[in-house]
């Protein structure tokens, strides 16, 4: 799937594909965010996902991300 993105004919496609890629094998960069004052760290988890299998959630997120290359290719 992603050789055939990769030989696609509109340059954008080709360039989201090359971004999801590097994203996903080398990390997005690091950004700087500089935060004055107090901030509150609340740690919340949906008790659904919580109480889920692993394996069922790594086909969630195997199904994610199926989605998330479709509306790249798509936008």
């Amino acid at each position: 799937m992603i050789q055939g993105l990769l030989k696609s004919k509109r340059k954008v496609v080709r360039l989201q594909t090359l971004s999801f890629i590097f994203d996903r094998v080398q990390g997005k960069p690091k950004q700087d965010v500089s935060v004055s004052g107090g901030m509150p760290h609340v740690h919340a988890r949906d008790p659904l996902l919580a109480s889920l299998p692993k394996e069922a959630l790594e086909a969630l997120a195997h199904a994610f991300d199926e989605v998330l290359v479709t509306v790249l290719v798509y936008q």
